[in-house]
């Protein structure tokens, strides 16, 4: 099917624009109910962790639609589940250990 010209179709590009092991990455949600939503920053995670990001680089921050008077939000390094886990069935990503733990 032909795209329309402002059109960009998705998906991994030949080239990237950023040094991926230099690269930061953070990825942010609202809260709420998001059926699916696990399924997606599992996805980013493995596509970052492959295009050579590495695993502490990766963060995750839930609930960033609450008013910025509140605490801080919560943030934790992702990382893809380690084969000995196996398939998670709660969280589509762990979260990363600290180095040295």
């Amino acid at each position: 099917m032909p795209l329309p010209p402002w059109a960009v179709r998705a998906g991994a590009r030949k080239e990237i624009y950023f040094n991926p092991p230099e690269t930061n990455v953070a990825i942010v949600t609202c809260g709420g109910l998001c059926p699916g939503l696990n399924d997606v920053v599992q996805g980013l995670v493995r596509k970052l962790e492959d295009y050579g990001v590495p695993e502490g680089n990766i963060l995750g921050i839930k609930c960033a639609a609450r008013p910025a008077a509140r605490p801080a939000r919560p943030v934790a390094r992702l990382a893809r589940p380690s084969p000995e886990q196996g398939r998670l069935a709660a969280r589509a990503v762990r979260p990363a250990r600290p180095p040295g733990q």
